[in-house]
Protein backbone atom coordinates (compact mmCIF):
# COMPACT_ATOMS: atom_id res chain seq x y z
CA UNK A 1 0.00 0.00 0.00
CA UNK A 2 1.21 3.60 -0.73
CA UNK A 3 0.41 5.10 2.24
CA UNK A 4 2.81 7.46 3.55
CA UNK A 5 2.57 9.50 7.02
CA UNK A 6 4.50 12.05 8.70
CA UNK A 7 4.74 14.67 11.20
CA UNK A 8 3.15 17.49 9.07
CA UNK A 9 0.13 15.62 8.09
CA UNK A 10 -3.07 17.47 8.62
CA UNK A 11 -5.95 15.38 9.13
CA UNK A 12 -9.09 16.15 7.43
CA UNK A 13 -12.71 14.64 7.48
CA UNK A 14 -13.60 13.32 4.12
CA UNK A 15 -16.69 15.25 3.78
CA UNK A 16 -14.57 18.40 3.99
CA UNK A 17 -12.33 16.58 1.13
CA UNK A 18 -15.34 15.52 -0.84
CA UNK A 19 -17.07 19.32 -0.65
CA UNK A 20 -13.75 21.59 -1.41
CA UNK A 21 -13.27 19.52 -4.75
CA UNK A 22 -16.56 19.36 -5.65
CA UNK A 23 -15.95 23.24 -5.32
CA UNK A 24 -13.32 23.26 -7.65
CA UNK A 25 -15.24 21.31 -10.42
CA UNK A 26 -17.73 23.72 -10.04
CA UNK A 27 -15.74 26.51 -10.56
CA UNK A 28 -13.61 25.07 -13.74
CA UNK A 29 -17.96 24.48 -14.78
CA UNK A 30 -17.16 20.61 -15.44
CA UNK A 31 -20.18 18.86 -15.89
CA UNK A 32 -21.34 17.75 -12.41
CA UNK A 33 -21.91 13.84 -13.71
CA UNK A 34 -18.49 13.94 -14.67
CA UNK A 35 -17.43 15.85 -11.30
CA UNK A 36 -19.04 13.43 -9.53
CA UNK A 37 -17.33 10.20 -10.33
CA UNK A 38 -14.04 12.47 -9.89
CA UNK A 39 -14.35 13.38 -6.51
CA UNK A 40 -15.62 10.30 -5.67
CA UNK A 41 -12.79 8.29 -6.99
CA UNK A 42 -10.42 10.89 -5.59
CA UNK A 43 -11.79 10.89 -2.26
CA UNK A 44 -12.64 6.82 -1.91
CA UNK A 45 -8.83 6.29 -2.99
CA UNK A 46 -7.67 8.48 0.11
CA UNK A 47 -9.39 6.56 2.08
CA UNK A 48 -8.08 3.71 1.10
CA UNK A 49 -4.96 4.39 1.98
CA UNK A 50 -3.34 5.24 -1.65
CA UNK A 51 -2.55 8.62 -1.41
CA UNK A 52 -0.53 8.94 -4.45
CA UNK A 53 -3.70 8.46 -6.50
CA UNK A 54 -6.15 10.58 -4.52
CA UNK A 55 -6.54 13.95 -2.95
CA UNK A 56 -3.14 15.33 -3.67
CA UNK A 57 -4.10 14.76 -7.90
CA UNK A 58 -6.91 17.39 -7.56
CA UNK A 59 -4.93 20.29 -8.79
CA UNK A 60 -3.31 18.35 -11.76
CA UNK A 61 -7.10 17.20 -12.56
CA UNK A 62 -8.16 20.58 -12.66
CA UNK A 63 -5.37 22.30 -14.03
CA UNK A 64 -6.41 19.76 -17.34
CA UNK A 65 -9.58 20.61 -17.37
CA UNK A 66 -9.03 24.15 -17.49
CA UNK A 67 -6.28 24.28 -20.21
CA UNK A 68 -8.61 21.69 -22.17
CA UNK A 69 -7.02 18.77 -21.83
CA UNK A 70 -8.78 16.95 -20.07
CA UNK A 71 -12.67 17.50 -21.56
CA UNK A 72 -15.11 18.87 -19.29
CA UNK A 73 -18.23 18.22 -21.24
CA UNK A 74 -17.73 15.31 -23.68
CA UNK A 75 -20.03 13.46 -25.95
CA UNK A 76 -19.30 10.01 -25.25
CA UNK A 77 -20.04 7.48 -28.14
CA UNK A 78 -20.50 3.83 -27.21
CA UNK A 79 -20.59 1.21 -29.62
CA UNK A 80 -21.06 -2.43 -29.32
CA UNK A 81 -18.97 -4.48 -32.06
CA UNK A 82 -20.37 -7.45 -31.41
CA UNK A 83 -23.06 -9.42 -28.68
CA UNK A 84 -20.62 -9.38 -25.98
CA UNK A 85 -18.00 -6.16 -26.98
CA UNK A 86 -18.08 -2.92 -27.31
CA UNK A 87 -16.00 0.07 -27.78
CA UNK A 88 -16.48 3.10 -25.87
CA UNK A 89 -14.97 6.97 -27.37
CA UNK A 90 -14.50 8.69 -23.87
CA UNK A 91 -14.24 11.82 -26.38
CA UNK A 92 -10.85 13.03 -23.76
CA UNK A 93 -12.68 13.37 -20.28
CA UNK A 94 -11.66 12.41 -17.12
CA UNK A 95 -11.04 8.20 -17.02
CA UNK A 96 -12.89 8.38 -13.86
CA UNK A 97 -15.78 8.90 -15.68
CA UNK A 98 -14.98 7.56 -18.79
CA UNK A 99 -14.14 3.88 -17.29
CA UNK A 100 -17.21 3.69 -14.77
CA UNK A 101 -20.03 4.48 -17.81
CA UNK A 102 -17.53 1.56 -19.61
CA UNK A 103 -17.59 -1.03 -16.11
CA UNK A 104 -21.78 -0.46 -16.55
CA UNK A 105 -22.02 -1.32 -20.03
CA UNK A 106 -19.92 -4.62 -19.87
CA UNK A 107 -22.28 -5.54 -16.52
CA UNK A 108 -25.23 -5.31 -18.29
CA UNK A 109 -23.78 -7.21 -21.04
CA UNK A 110 -22.34 -9.84 -19.29
CA UNK A 111 -25.89 -10.19 -17.50
CA UNK A 112 -26.84 -10.81 -20.80
CA UNK A 113 -24.66 -13.20 -22.28
CA UNK A 114 -21.83 -14.51 -19.37
CA UNK A 115 -18.88 -12.19 -20.20
CA UNK A 116 -18.21 -9.21 -22.04
CA UNK A 117 -15.03 -6.22 -22.90
CA UNK A 118 -15.30 -2.67 -22.91
CA UNK A 119 -11.91 -1.17 -25.07
CA UNK A 120 -11.79 2.51 -23.89
CA UNK A 121 -10.58 5.07 -26.07
CA UNK A 122 -9.78 8.82 -26.02
CA UNK A 123 -9.39 8.68 -22.45
CA UNK A 124 -8.01 10.65 -19.44
CA UNK A 125 -6.18 9.69 -16.63
CA UNK A 126 -8.52 7.48 -14.57
CA UNK A 127 -6.41 7.44 -10.52
CA UNK A 128 -7.02 4.20 -8.93
CA UNK A 129 -7.69 0.99 -11.39
CA UNK A 130 -9.11 -0.99 -8.20
CA UNK A 131 -12.11 1.90 -8.15
CA UNK A 132 -13.95 -0.05 -11.15
CA UNK A 133 -14.29 -3.19 -10.19
CA UNK A 134 -15.88 -2.92 -7.38
CA UNK A 135 -19.17 -2.07 -9.14
CA UNK A 136 -18.99 -6.09 -11.11
CA UNK A 137 -17.95 -7.35 -7.72
CA UNK A 138 -20.75 -6.15 -5.50
CA UNK A 139 -23.11 -7.15 -8.07
CA UNK A 140 -21.76 -10.66 -8.29
CA UNK A 141 -19.58 -10.41 -11.37
CA UNK A 142 -16.02 -11.06 -11.33
CA UNK A 143 -14.39 -7.43 -12.75
CA UNK A 144 -11.23 -6.67 -14.85
CA UNK A 145 -9.40 -3.57 -15.57
CA UNK A 146 -6.41 -2.47 -17.60
CA UNK A 147 -4.92 0.97 -18.14
CA UNK A 148 -1.46 1.77 -19.99
CA UNK A 149 0.30 5.09 -18.77
CA UNK A 150 2.94 7.13 -19.65
CA UNK A 151 6.78 5.45 -20.17
CA UNK A 152 8.50 5.43 -16.69
CA UNK A 153 9.76 1.65 -16.34
CA UNK A 154 12.48 0.39 -18.09
CA UNK A 155 12.36 -2.76 -19.25
CA UNK A 156 14.51 -5.83 -18.18
CA UNK A 157 18.24 -5.56 -18.52
CA UNK A 158 17.46 -1.76 -20.26
CA UNK A 159 17.99 2.01 -19.59
CA UNK A 160 15.59 3.29 -21.58
CA UNK A 161 11.75 3.54 -20.10
CA UNK A 162 9.63 1.91 -22.54
CA UNK A 163 6.43 1.09 -20.74
CA UNK A 164 4.51 2.59 -17.85
CA UNK A 165 3.05 1.53 -14.83
CA UNK A 166 0.19 -0.40 -16.42
CA UNK A 167 -1.89 -1.55 -13.22
CA UNK A 168 -3.89 -4.59 -13.26
CA UNK A 169 -6.99 -4.93 -10.79
CA UNK A 170 -9.49 -7.48 -10.17
CA UNK A 171 -12.36 -7.65 -8.15
CA UNK A 172 -14.81 -10.61 -6.79
CA UNK A 173 -17.81 -10.95 -4.54
CA UNK A 174 -16.92 -12.56 -1.12
CA UNK A 175 -19.49 -13.31 1.60
CA UNK A 176 -19.67 -11.51 4.54
CA UNK A 177 -17.13 -9.07 3.99
CA UNK A 178 -16.67 -5.91 1.26
CA UNK A 179 -15.62 -7.78 -2.01
CA UNK A 180 -11.85 -8.92 -2.57
CA UNK A 181 -9.60 -6.48 -4.68
CA UNK A 182 -6.40 -6.74 -6.16
CA UNK A 183 -4.77 -3.49 -7.69
CA UNK A 184 -1.49 -3.56 -8.27
CA UNK A 185 0.89 -1.37 -11.02
CA UNK A 186 3.36 -4.11 -12.78
CA UNK A 187 6.13 -1.81 -11.46
CA UNK A 188 7.58 -1.68 -8.53
CA UNK A 189 5.78 1.29 -6.96
CA UNK A 190 4.61 4.23 -9.07
CA UNK A 191 5.78 7.33 -9.88
CA UNK A 192 3.03 9.35 -8.35
CA UNK A 193 4.48 7.49 -5.44
CA UNK A 194 7.75 9.04 -6.01
CA UNK A 195 6.45 12.38 -6.02
CA UNK A 196 4.65 11.85 -3.25
CA UNK A 197 8.18 11.02 -1.15
CA UNK A 198 9.54 13.88 -3.07
CA UNK A 199 6.58 16.39 -1.11
CA UNK A 200 7.09 14.24 2.09
CA UNK A 201 10.96 14.12 1.87
CA UNK A 202 10.92 10.40 2.95
CA UNK A 203 13.62 8.05 0.88
CA UNK A 204 12.26 5.50 -1.38
CA UNK A 205 12.33 2.18 -0.46
CA UNK A 206 15.28 -0.21 -1.71
CA UNK A 207 14.19 -1.25 -5.68
CA UNK A 208 11.94 1.12 -6.45
CA UNK A 209 13.56 3.02 -8.99
CA UNK A 210 16.83 3.70 -10.83
CA UNK A 211 18.71 7.15 -11.85
CA UNK A 212 19.88 9.11 -15.16
CA UNK A 213 22.92 6.04 -15.60
CA UNK A 214 20.12 3.00 -14.98
CA UNK A 215 21.60 2.77 -11.21
CA UNK A 216 19.57 1.55 -8.08
CA UNK A 217 18.64 5.04 -5.62
CA UNK A 218 16.27 5.81 -2.85
CA UNK A 219 16.62 9.25 -3.62
CA UNK A 220 13.43 10.47 -4.62
CA UNK A 221 14.88 13.57 -6.56
CA UNK A 222 17.61 11.25 -8.32
CA UNK A 223 15.20 9.04 -9.58
CA UNK A 224 14.00 8.57 -13.01
CA UNK A 225 12.82 5.81 -13.65
CA UNK A 226 11.07 2.70 -12.42
CA UNK A 227 11.43 -0.84 -12.63
CA UNK A 228 9.08 -3.61 -13.20
CA UNK A 229 8.00 -5.81 -10.31
CA UNK A 230 9.46 -9.18 -9.80
CA UNK A 231 11.85 -8.72 -12.63
CA UNK A 232 10.84 -9.69 -15.99
CA UNK A 233 7.70 -11.52 -14.50
CA UNK A 234 6.19 -7.86 -13.98
CA UNK A 235 8.03 -6.56 -17.12
CA UNK A 236 5.62 -9.16 -19.20
CA UNK A 237 2.50 -8.33 -17.24
CA UNK A 238 3.25 -4.76 -18.32
CA UNK A 239 3.61 -5.46 -22.23
CA UNK A 240 0.54 -7.32 -21.43
CA UNK A 241 -1.69 -4.67 -19.87
CA UNK A 242 0.26 -2.45 -23.14
CA UNK A 243 -1.20 -4.92 -25.88
CA UNK A 244 -4.98 -5.11 -24.22
CA UNK A 245 -4.91 -1.52 -23.62
CA UNK A 246 -2.91 0.22 -26.29
CA UNK A 247 -2.75 -1.73 -29.20
CA UNK A 248 -6.48 -3.41 -28.93
CA UNK A 249 -7.95 -0.03 -27.91
CA UNK A 250 -6.51 1.77 -31.06
CA UNK A 251 -4.43 4.12 -28.54
CA UNK A 252 -0.63 5.24 -28.26
CA UNK A 253 1.45 2.48 -27.07
CA UNK A 254 4.49 2.44 -24.82
CA UNK A 255 6.88 5.73 -24.92
CA UNK A 256 4.07 6.99 -26.89
CA UNK A 257 1.79 7.66 -24.76
CA UNK A 258 1.42 11.11 -23.04
CA UNK A 259 1.88 12.12 -19.26
CA UNK A 260 -0.51 13.33 -16.42
CA UNK A 261 2.27 16.38 -16.13
CA UNK A 262 2.84 17.84 -19.45
CA UNK A 263 6.63 18.66 -20.90
CA UNK A 264 5.50 20.56 -23.35
CA UNK A 265 2.28 21.67 -25.50
CA UNK A 266 -0.06 19.15 -24.86
CA UNK A 267 -3.55 18.90 -26.11
CA UNK A 268 -4.97 15.32 -24.04
CA UNK A 269 -3.84 12.23 -22.86
CA UNK A 270 -5.16 9.56 -25.71
CA UNK A 271 -5.33 6.71 -23.08
CA UNK A 272 -6.99 3.35 -23.44
CA UNK A 273 -8.30 1.39 -20.77
CA UNK A 274 -9.80 -2.26 -21.04
CA UNK A 275 -12.65 -3.70 -19.26
CA UNK A 276 -13.86 -7.10 -18.57
CA UNK A 277 -17.03 -8.78 -16.71
CA UNK A 278 -18.22 -12.31 -15.86
CA UNK A 279 -20.91 -13.28 -14.76
CA UNK A 280 -20.04 -15.91 -11.71
CA UNK A 281 -23.78 -16.80 -12.16
CA UNK A 282 -22.87 -18.37 -15.65
CA UNK A 283 -20.67 -20.62 -14.22
CA UNK A 284 -21.52 -21.52 -10.92
CA UNK A 285 -24.08 -19.91 -8.26
CA UNK A 286 -23.15 -16.97 -6.72
CA UNK A 287 -24.67 -18.64 -3.44
CA UNK A 288 -21.52 -21.63 -3.94
CA UNK A 289 -18.66 -19.02 -4.87
CA UNK A 290 -19.10 -15.96 -2.49
CA UNK A 291 -19.07 -18.28 0.83
CA UNK A 292 -16.09 -20.50 -0.77
CA UNK A 293 -14.06 -17.22 -1.68
CA UNK A 294 -14.88 -15.57 2.46
CA UNK A 295 -13.52 -19.45 2.93
CA UNK A 296 -10.34 -19.33 1.31
CA UNK A 297 -9.38 -15.83 2.16
CA UNK A 298 -10.16 -16.97 5.41
CA UNK A 299 -7.90 -19.66 5.89
CA UNK A 300 -4.63 -17.37 4.10
CA UNK A 301 -5.43 -15.43 6.94
CA UNK A 302 -5.27 -18.06 9.30
CA UNK A 303 -1.77 -19.37 7.96
CA UNK A 304 0.53 -19.44 10.68
CA UNK A 305 2.63 -16.14 10.19
CA UNK A 306 6.50 -15.91 10.24
CA UNK A 307 6.26 -13.10 13.00
CA UNK A 308 3.12 -13.10 15.32
CA UNK A 309 3.11 -9.50 15.43
CA UNK A 310 2.66 -9.52 11.31
CA UNK A 311 -0.22 -11.95 10.78
CA UNK A 312 -0.87 -13.10 7.01
CA UNK A 313 -3.04 -10.44 5.04
CA UNK A 314 -4.85 -10.94 1.62
CA UNK A 315 -4.97 -7.79 -0.97
CA UNK A 316 -7.04 -5.48 0.22
CA UNK A 317 -7.05 -6.12 3.98
CA UNK A 318 -5.18 -3.44 3.96
CA UNK A 319 -6.82 -0.26 2.67
CA UNK A 320 -10.34 -2.03 4.35
CA UNK A 321 -7.89 -1.31 8.01
CA UNK A 322 -6.73 1.97 6.76
CA UNK A 323 -10.86 3.77 5.38
CA UNK A 324 -11.94 2.73 9.01
CA UNK A 325 -8.87 4.32 10.33
CA UNK A 326 -9.62 7.38 8.30
CA UNK A 327 -13.52 7.58 8.63
CA UNK A 328 -12.90 7.85 11.87
CA UNK A 329 -10.08 10.12 12.78
CA UNK A 330 -9.92 11.52 9.09
CA UNK A 331 -7.45 11.64 5.48
CA UNK A 332 -3.52 12.43 6.63
CA UNK A 333 -2.68 15.50 4.16
CA UNK A 334 0.83 16.21 3.87
CA UNK A 335 1.47 19.87 4.06
CA UNK A 336 3.42 20.07 0.53
CA UNK A 337 -0.20 19.04 -0.11
CA UNK A 338 -2.32 21.09 1.76
CA UNK A 339 -0.26 24.13 -0.15
CA UNK A 340 -0.86 22.63 -3.72
CA UNK A 341 -4.84 22.90 -2.65
CA UNK A 342 -4.30 26.45 -1.40
CA UNK A 343 -2.94 27.19 -4.38
CA UNK A 344 -5.15 25.67 -6.44
CA UNK A 345 -8.18 27.38 -4.11
CA UNK A 346 -6.61 30.72 -4.99
CA UNK A 347 -6.40 30.11 -8.88
CA UNK A 348 -10.14 29.40 -8.84
CA UNK A 349 -11.63 31.78 -6.43
CA UNK A 350 -12.31 29.74 -3.69
CA UNK A 351 -12.22 31.05 -0.17
CA UNK A 352 -9.97 29.10 2.53
CA UNK A 353 -12.00 30.28 5.21
CA UNK A 354 -14.74 27.79 4.23
CA UNK A 355 -12.90 24.84 4.65
CA UNK A 356 -11.06 25.42 7.67
CA UNK A 357 -9.54 22.13 8.39
CA UNK A 358 -8.05 21.85 4.62
CA UNK A 359 -6.84 24.87 3.78
CA UNK A 360 -6.87 27.02 7.43
CA UNK A 361 -3.23 28.20 8.62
Amino acid sequence: MATVKTHQDRLVPHQELTAFSRGVFDRIQCSSEIAESVVYGLVETSLDGVDTHGIRLLPAYAKAGLEGRANLNPKIKIEDTASATTVLDGDKTYGMYSTRVGMSHALELAGQHGIAAVAIRNSFHFGAAGLYVLPAAHAGFLGFCFTNSSASVVPTGGKTPMLGTNPIAFGAPCEGEEPFRLDMATSQTTWNNVLLHRATGLPLEPGWAVDTDGKPTTDPHLARTLVSAGGYKGYGLGLMVDILSGLLTGMDFGPHVAGLYPKGKQEHLGLGHFLIAINISSFVPLTVFAPRMKEMLDGLRSTQPVNEAMPVLVPNDPQKATRAERLRDGVPIPMAVVDDLRTLAKDVSIEPSHYPLLLGM
